[in-house]
């Protein structure tokens, strides 16, 4: 972890399984609302990938969005109730 600042931030490595195992960075905001929490998501780093940054970055992409969908918003509500 390299930064955890609750309850506004969260910053980690993420290793990309890629030959040479490349880190990147994922820092995750929280801001409050009148209608609830903002979560913001930031995934950067994908000019170490080189060629492959494309393709990567789209199926993190898609794949932060599944997380976010289905395993921390029901956290998120859990927790809240």
């Amino acid at each position: 972890m390299l930064d955890y600042d609750p309850p506004h931030r969260l910053a980690f490595s993420w290793i990309v399984e890629l030959p040479g195992g490349l880190e990147q960075l994922v820092e995750i905001r929280f801001t409050a609302e009148d209608s609830g929490t903002r979560v913001e998501l930031t995934h950067s780093g994908w000019e170490k990938l080189g060629d492959a940054a494309a393709s990567q970055r789209e199926r993190y992409d898609r794949g932060w969005g599944r997380v976010f969908e289905r395993h921390f918003t029901d956290y998120a509500n859990s927790a809240a109730t």
